[in-house]
């Protein structure tokens, strides 16, 4: 989503999301070129990307991660970094005798190394986020960090309600005339 204010269409896309979409491989390099691509004119005075992502990048693309990186700092991009999840996750799945959740391990790949040189190489940090707590208080952290003041224009749509209230009262003001000299005429 490119950077916006309109953040109940931002919510509204987010509750559409729905995990492994797009399969299960993450490539970091990619989204993180887009971004730096869309921040590289920006006027700002400090230009920032947040990455929440596990580390791991299992796709194989002409654009690594720490070329991402690279290019960010050459592009004045600072990039914090958001690790989620840990190298000992688990998720819940039914079991297909008893139909009851349970928590299986995931085998994922965790790697906060790769994490944690993105964030040094552009100048972030890098934060852990392994519950929601976590998460909020990277979140927060951040935003403590980095607070940017700018100007929006504000645009107010109006529709003006005056003229069919006009054209109403002239239709009775000419109704009026009419019916006192034609049919409310006094008679001598």
């Amino acid at each position: 989503c490119p950077p916006t204010l309109d953040h109940p269409w931002l919510l509204e896309h987010l509750r559409e999301v729905e995990p492994g979409v797009i399969g299960e491989s993450t490539n970091i390099a990619g989204p993180l070129a887009a971004g730096i691509s869309r921040l590289k004119n920006s006027p700002a005075k400090r230009r920032v990307l947040v990455l929440f992502s596990d580390g791991s990048n299992n796709v194989t693309a002409r654009l690594t991660p720490r070329q991402a990186a690279k290019l960010a700092k050459t592009s004045e991009v600072a990039i914090y970094t958001v690790g989620i999840g840990s190298g000992r996750s688990v998720v819940p799945q039914p079991n297909p005798f008893t139909g009851q959740t349970r928590l299986v391990p995931l085998a994922g790949e965790f790697d906060e190394a790769l994490l944690k040189e993105i964030a040094e190489t552009t100048g972030g940090r890098y934060y852990q986020a392994a519950d929601a707590a976590g998460l909020k208080q990277a979140m927060d952290e951040i935003n403590r960090l980095e607070k940017t003041s700018f100007e929006q224009p504000r645009y107010t749509d109006y529709r003006e309600l005056a003229p069919p209230f006009m054209v109403a009262g002239l239709a009775l003001v000419l109704l009026g005339f009419a019916l006192l000299h034609t049919w409310l005429l006094p008679l001598p």
